[in-house]
Formats: structure tokens, sequence, C-alpha cells
């Protein structure tokens, strides 16, 4: 890994994961996902929002240590 990539990783993952928790995580996808198979919504639509259910349990907990990239 170039220098300017690992620097550019450790100032980019700590904004992507803020954000995700600003916005991605604070969203009720279960409940979103349960609403759009019951509304029978497009197939490609009730699967973005399993994807984004598959995303959170991932991301549920992770934490980003400044230092770990360093």
């Amino acid at each position: 890994m170039a220098d300017s990539d690992a620097a550019y990783l450790h100032q980019a993952l700590p904004v992507l994961v803020t954000y995700t928790r600003q916005v991605v995580m604070a969203m009720d996808v279960e409940r979103m996902r349960r609403a759009a198979e019951e509304a029978d919504l497009p197939a490609g639509q009730v699967a973005f929002l399993e994807a984004m259910r598959t995303f959170q349990r991932a991301v549920r907990g992770l934490q980003v240590d400044e230092g770990a990239l360093g």
C-alpha cells in the first residue's frame, strides 16, 4: 500500500464511520424492510433494504481507533 493510500484511509475511514453511524445506523431498516414487503414494493427495493439491514448488522459496534491505521 502506498503511503498516500494509507494516509487517505486514515483520513477517510473515520469520516465514513461517523456518517454511517449518524445516518444509516439511525434508521430502522428492519421496520422499513418489513413495510416494503407488506406494501409489495418492487423486489429491487426490498433487496436494497435487506442489504442495508445486513450492512447495519456488520457495522454495529464498529469502533475506529484513529491510531490503528497509523
